[in-house]
């Protein structure tokens, strides 16, 4: 387990490294001195506000560095990190707490994201994600509007090795409704139903939505229903209006964030998940069908700041 979480934490690490350049030397300009005086505070916050932190978390750090100060403590680039890493793990962790939810067999996973989002790339990763801890899985190919997606979530399916419903004769309620049942009489483990890639302001996709949503809970009655929207880490401010829509149709029970390639400003994932109150459950990191692991909000702040 021990070399699984190393291995995460540099896979981060790598994908925040041009990120993790540009926060570190413009903090290590202001640390460069022995002291940080009040009048450096300003200059720690416009770095981190640029780093995409936001107001509420960036002014939650500034009053503890505030204190410390005020205390005659000796504020360090480290302290600044071990800060960070302390609030931020502690909203999430009664985050987490209170959307706790007990896995039924067959756990059903629903995925919402705009078309270019990476949403049917990270079926397949999730497909990969539970085969590799031994649990069987079948996906619903619910988008019946693109071709093109079912081609390529079929490709998938098959080198993953994880079983595809797709009908295109059927709309898009009908295949999930299909998929639930297959999972249900074959005892599967895992149902992930893909569905069209949609802008959060159709309203007759936003519909279909809906109707997917019942179908699936008619057949999984008092199972697990999650809800997982796929959001490109590099798209800020339209991410949270991608999660703001959307939790206005459907309960958004966890985020998996996208395309972290090194552009994405480190702070715009914590501060997606503490404002909306939805945790984040994957990160994309890479093309590759295995470029995906668990979130984790200590090796995050890590990567972000080592």
């Amino acid at each position: 387990m021990g070399i699984f979480k190393t291995t995460i934490f540099q896979s981060v690490k790598q994908a925040f490294t041009k990120t993790k350049d540009q926060i570190t030397d413009k903090l290590s300009e202001v640390f460069s001195k022995k002291t940080i005086e009040p009048g450096d505070l300003e200059q720690i916050e416009n770095i981190l506000l640029q780093s995409d932190f936001g107001i509420e978390f960036t002014e939650k750090l500034l009053e503890i560095l505030k204190k410390k100060i005020r205390n005659g403590e000796e504020i360090t680039l480290q302290n600044l990190k071990e800060i960070t890493q302390q609030i931020f793990i502690s909203e999430y962790n009664s985050l987490i707490k209170d959307s706790q939810l007990t896995h039924s067999s067959p756990h059903f996973i629903i995925l919402l994201g705009i078309n270019g989002s990476g949403k049917t790339t990270t079926i397949a990763k999730l497909a990969n994600y539970y085969s590799n801890l031994n649990k069987s899985v079948v996906i619903g190919s619910c988008d019946t509007f693109r071709a093109a997606a079912n081609e390529q979530l079929n490709i998938w399916a098959k080198r993953t090795n994880v079983q595809i419903i797709e009908d295109f004769s059927k709309d898009p309620a009908a295949v999930a409704y299909e998929t639930c049942n297959v999972a249900l009489n074959n005892s599967i483990d895992v149902v992930l139903l893909d569905t069209a890639g949609r802008l959060h302001t159709n309203k007759n996709l936003l519909d279909e939505l809906k109707k997917i949503l019942n179908a699936v809970k008619k057949v999984a009655k008092e199972k697990s229903i999650e809800i997982f929207l796929v959001v490109d880490g590099n798209s800020g401010q339209n991410a949270k209006n991608q999660l703001n829509e959307f939790s206005k149709v459907v309960n958004v029970t966890g985020l998996i964030i996208t395309k972290l390639d090194g552009t994405a400003k480190g702070g715009s994932v914590l501060q997606l998940c503490l404002a909306n109150k939805v945790p984040i459950k994957f990160l994309g990191i890479g093309e590759q069908v295995n470029d995906f692991v668990e979130f984790d909000p200590k090796d995050y702040i890590k990567s972000i700041f080592e």
